[in-house]
């Protein structure tokens, strides 16, 4: 027997109400159906930019290295030393460390789990474009995420920005949720997993702080356009420490063993760095350094300077001696010679930096196509944070300006893939209503009227999907060329020589292909580094044509194997006469010179 309520509230068929709900149901499935075909379209974009890529990239062997470290029972120690591991956070590693006991290739396994992570940002993404716009942009955002240059580049990458994107938008859709309860406060589950979240993220990325204080902003601006501050400021005071007691669980136990390591808390270990290089950065302009300050070579030499006695590189024992007072001189200096941050070089740095982004983005087209900014502009002109999903939208761009912190110090493409997702919802909206345009001005009318709008439909789509994915290749072909001669000549040298071989490098591409142990090449003079390289029992130097230019050019003269250091012996050389020229030199005990 059917209740009143139930008989009152049943949708007769052939009723306005039933065509209506059977046009809603059958949009629902169209849009289930794009986005499962978005999301293998995406892995298998994906897949391919990663087997193109080819050789692993230096950021990719710290992670896998960490991994195989941590599935020894070596604990959090990889083979890249560049900086000290324990700056590194640690869930993307353990997370590689638990997809390594699959079989096969390591790094092929290691861009397996970025390319499942970036391929799955279809599906937060859409449920942000469908709450904001509909079922139409919704189906646009989730072909835009699987084609996007950026994110299918850089998710081919065993690297953190695509698994640090995931958790972010997963975050923002439930700090969404803990906000939709509006003025009433709702339960704690939604805030507490945001914090989760965001503590998951902050292990995936330092950066994960911003989007912290974005959610706690988040909360403010919603109690702002509430209808009533003072009645709900108790609610979205709940709220906010609902979600730092999420994000507290998570973070607490790395907390832990950051002070177990260094002997005083801290929020992230990599503040001890900045101070370290900081610290030097102050001390090489005491000491008069002829790099540039604030130049490229200058924080190599920062970063890789040698002390007096070419015992260590200066920024390590800096590292392993730093103490609780790391704030101490590290924005300001009483020394007037010494500049360590100046208004002046925070609008240079600024400057720079928006520089560096209009050519990756309108000029390049990498980070944001020009049709997608075109598309972007005019999905911003529907104005939605004015409308009823105001609060909505406002949460979306709040979260959207976190992902811009890194502006202030340094750019590159890939510190933007977090922000992409956030604008991908207008870039779809975009689509839709130049889609609608065109259908207005070239469908025209009469009996095929229908016909020509799904053609014009598949044309708009057609050239949008196309005119973006262009733009992947050429990124593809840049990386893809990058490490392709520290791979052979590692090969090489592991057939050749045999693994285990201590090798001295400015990245440890080599002897990652080599099975052999690392050591980074210092920035220093010929003689110092290899004093230096002697002390560590380093048994192989490469040189490599498009590094030690730009990173080490007191070293040039390793570039020209015919007039050798009398310490050194050429034993392989590769791509001599070309830009990719690579240079296998074996450091001879002392007294004893090449032939």
């Amino acid at each position: 027997m059917v209740s009143p309520v139930s008989a009152e509230n049943t949708i007769h068929p052939g009723t306005p109400q039933a065509e209506q709900a059977r046009a809603v149901a059958s949009e629902r499935r169209r849009t289930r159906t794009v986005l499962l075909i978005a999301f293998l379209v995406a892995l298998i974009v994906r897949g391919v930019a990663g087997w193109y890529a080819g050789s692993a990239q230096p950021q990719e062997i710290r992670y896998i290295t960490i991994a195989r470290g941590l599935m020894a029972g070596n604990g959090f120690h990889g083979l890249d030393n560049r900086y000290p591991d324990i700056i590194q956070p640690p869930l993307f590693p353990m997370m590689l460390a638990v997809a390594l006991v699959l079989p096969g290739p390591d790094l092929a396994i290691a861009r397996g789990v970025s390319i499942l992570m970036g391929a799955l940002l279809v599906f937060p993404c859409a449920v942000i474009a469908r709450r904001l716009f509909g079922e139409k942009t919704t189906r646009r955002v989730a072909c835009l995420v699987a084609v996007y240059p950026l994110l299918a580049d850089i998710s081919a990458a065993a690297i953190t920005e695509s698994t640090f994107a995931l958790l972010v938008m997963l975050a923002a859709l439930s700090v969404w949720r803990a906000l939709d309860t509006g003025d009433s406060g709702g339960g704690p589950l939604p805030s507490v997993t945001a914090g989760l979240l965001l503590g998951l993220a902050f292990l995936t990325r330092p950066e994960g702080l911003a989007y912290l204080a974005a959610a706690w902003a988040a909360c403010a601006v919603d109690a702002l356009l509430s209808r009533s501050l003072v009645r709900t400021a108790l609610a979205h005071l709940r709220k906010v420490l609902f979600i730092l007691a999420g994000f507290a669980v998570v973070v607490a136990p790395y907390l832990v063993w950051v002070h177990a390591r260094i002997g005083h808390w801290m929020m992230a270990p990599k503040a001890t760095l900045v101070h370290v290089h900081q610290t030097l950065s102050q001390e090489g302009q005491r000491e008069g350094w002829n790099e540039p300050y604030g130049s490229l070579i200058f924080w190599e030499h920062v970063k890789f300077g040698l002390n007096e006695q070419s015992t260590a590189i200066r920024a390590h024992e800096g590292f392993s001696g730093a103490s609780a007072g790391i704030t101490e001189g590290l924005l300001v200096s009483d020394d007037d010679a010494v500049t360590i941050l100046s208004p002046m070089m925070a609008v240079r740095t600024g400057v720079r930096n928006f520089g560096e982004l209009y050519l990756e983005t309108i000029k390049y087209g990498f980070v944001i196509p020009s049709l997608l900014v075109m598309m972007l502009g005019i999905g911003l002109v529907s104005r939605p944070w004015v409308g009823p999903f105001r609060r909505a939208a406002m949460i979306v761009l709040v979260f959207l300006g976190g992902s811009f912190t890194f502006l202030v110090s340094h750019v590159e493409p890939r510190f933007l893939y977090a922000a992409i997702p956030f604008l991908l919802p207008w870039m779809g909206e975009g689509w839709r209503r130049s889609e609608a345009w065109a259908i207005g001005t070239f469908s025209g009318d009469g009996g095929r009227t229908r016909t020509r709008e799904r053609l014009v439909r598949a044309g708009v789509g057609t050239v949008v999907l196309v005119l973006t994915l262009l733009h992947l290749p050429p990124a593809l072909r840049i990386t893809s060329n990058l490490w392709s001669e520290h791979r052979e000549l590692g090969q090489w040298l592991l057939k050749e020589v045999g693994p285990d071989r201590k090798v001295m490098a400015a990245t440890p591409v080599v002897a990652y292909y080599a099975a052999a142990r690392y050591e980074v090449m210092p920035y220093a003079d010929l003689d110092s580094l290899l004093d230096y390289a002697r002390s560590k029992g380093v048994e192989y130097l490469v040189a490599d044509r498009a590094e030690i230019p730009s990173f080490r050019p007191q070293l040039t003269s390793l570039l020209i194997p015919e007039r050798p250091h009398p310490g050194l012996e050429v034993i392989r050389a590769l791509h001599e006469g070309t830009p990719h020229a690579i240079f296998l030199y074996s450091v001879l005990p002392v007294g004893q010179s090449a032939r």
